[in-house]
């Protein structure tokens, strides 16, 4: 796999996706982001297995085609620390890493298992408008009754 695009394009795209990446699992494969090149369009997809993530970033240069799990929070650290301007992803097969390259600055990720990754449902292709209102006051309301239920318990004695 090998993917060239713009970094603030690539930083948005992992601080969406990021928020799915599970931050203590047994299995390795739901901390990382798995990274897809096909086409011109490099899809990132994550899953906690409550809540799963894609985006996918069209108009993006892919020299080879291919899918890689990388180390999720580590991933979106590494894109934040680079310099603005143009990313380079390459998979190392021999090394077993991707090379995260830009401007003069360079990374080294090691892989993680990309066939452990669970398969997500595919979203159907029509899709639904609903009133941004009625959600956010059930947010709302949801957030404030969780507040208020909460309670202490005291032991007698």
């Amino acid at each position: 796999m090998k993917a060239t695009l713009s970094r603030d394009e690539l930083s948005n795209a992992l601080q969406l996706v990021g928020r799915a990446v599970s931050a203590r699992s047994t299995l390795p494969s739901l901390g990382g982001v798995q990274v897809t090149a096909e086409g011109s369009t490099l899809t990132l997809r994550a899953t906690d297995m409550e809540l799963g993530l894609t985006r996918a970033l069209e108009g993006v240069t892919i020299g080879v085609e291919g899918t890689v799990l990388l180390p999720g929070r580590l991933f979106v650290d590494v894109v934040r620390s680079l310099p603005e301007g143009e990313v380079n992803i390459e998979l190392r097969g021999e090394q077993r890493d991707v090379e995260v390259t830009a401007g003069g600055a360079r990374f080294h990720l090691r892989t993680l298992v990309a066939e452990d990754f669970p398969r997500l449902p595919e979203a159907p292709e029509e899709s639904v408008t609903l009133p941004a209102a009625p959600l956010a006051e059930k947010s709302s309301w949801s957030r404030a009754r969780r507040r208020g239920t909460r309670c202490a318990r005291s032991s007698p004695g």
